[in-house]
């Protein structure tokens, strides 16, 4: 990812934006939800720099042509709302291209420190050829109805966000991409312009995000491999795996479980690609260590006879080819690296773990999964 240091730019921590918050017409503004929005431009030529200014409520991942450019707001209030400053120029090209943004909001579930006022996003040119980005109802959007919150059942004050259930049959296609089929999506609800915490606001009024330049750079993203195999049942799997990337074919009508440690602390959530297995579940489970007797975790080496209790994700597979899945935190920076698409479980950037993943599968018809 391309990320400026954060200048003082007056014209934008100083003025109103031109650039409107958006949102989605006729959603629970504070309620679950992931979202997209997406516009479309037309360059003669790649600009040398195209700088824009970005944020959202509650986080967002931004894609130009299809990859990934910034993933964030950094963590802040409503009095110090942050956003990213990035140059667009390198992802650009001749011809059409398109910028498209994941928005997401854990409502009520989302964890104790992400503060929220509304789902909403907001996109500001920092030159006036980027301006034809800035947000307004000429951005289209759409709402991902594939993802459904699982709330973390545990007997304890439990701080972190809730696991995802994500049906990949209603899930989007090409959400980020000029293939995208529009006619579904609809123009965006304008909600009002961009406020600089410098101006402080209107006049009595505080119901908005009072932008802050990020003073953190974007974090650094890289692959990582899972390290160890700790238990398999249902199922032979190639001493390979996961160190290497490996093919695992799970039959039709077959229940699987695999544990998975990373064997050192990492600052990682996992992704998974996978093909066929249509109507097949497939549930990630994580933890730091196993449960020998709640709460009573013991020696974290040990897995025998203990069990894994905490945050899962489940992915109902629609039977596709090359399907990935990603923690909405995690940006899905693996796929263009991946020369083999057979199922695999790789790791980037984010919680600060001695990981362990409980991997089950359970295929319900005729298909397997690979």
């Amino acid at each position: 990812m391309n990320s400026f240091t954060q200048v003082n730019n007056s014209d934008i921590t100083d003025k109103l934006w031109k650039a409107n918050w958006i949102s989605l017409p006729g959603i629970e503004a504070n309620e679950y939800g992931v979202y997209y929005f997406r516009k479309n431009i037309e360059l003669n030529l790649p600009p040398e720099s195209f700088p824009i200014h970005v944020s959202a409520d509650n986080r967002y991942k931004l894609y130009v042509n299809e990859k990934l450019v910034s993933l964030g707001p950094a963590r802040g209030d409503l009095l110090h709302w942050n956003y990213e400053t990035v140059d667009l120029a390198p992802y650009l090209h001749s011809g059409k291209n398109v910028v498209a943004a994941q928005v997401w909001n854990e409502g009520k579930l989302r964890a104790e420190g992400h503060i929220s006022l509304r789902t909403a996003f907001i996109l500001q040119g920092g030159t006036t050829e980027a301006e034809v980005l800035n947000t307004n109802e000429t951005w289209k959007c759409i709402q991902d109805n594939s993802y459904n919150p699982v709330p973390v059942q545990m007997q304890t004050f439990y701080v972190a966000g809730p696991g995802e259930k994500v049906n990949m049959a209603l899930h989007p296609k090409n959400w980020n991409s000029v293939l995208c089929d529009e006619n579904r999506w609809k123009a965006s609800q304008s909600l009002f312009p961009g406020l600089p915490k410098n101006i402080l606001g209107f006049p009595g009024v505080l119901d908005s995000w009072l932008l802050v330049p990020s003073s953190l750079p974007q974090m650094e993203l890289k692959e990582q491999r899972l390290q160890k195999l700790r238990q398999a049942e249902g199922i032979s799997v190639p001493s390979s795996f996961p160190v290497t990337q490996t093919k695992i074919t799970i039959p039709a009508n077959k229940t699987v479980s695999l544990l998975l440690d990373q064997t050192f602390l990492t600052n990682a959530y996992p992704s998974l690609i996978f093909s066929g297995g249509k109507d097949g579940i497939i549930t990630i489970g994580y933890q730091e260590a196993l449960f020998s007797e709640y709460p009573e975790k013991g020696n974290r080496n040990e897995v025998i006879g203990k069990t894994l209790i905490g945050r899962v994700d489940s992915i109902i597979s629609d039977g596709s080819e090359k399907t990935g899945f990603y923690h909405n935190e995690l940006p899905d920076i693996s796929l263009p690296s991946i020369k083999d698409y057979d199922q695999r479980i790789a790791a980037c950037v984010r919680r600060y773990l001695r990981n362990l993943y409980r991997l089950s599968v359970s295929i319900q018809r005729k298909t397997g999964v690979g």
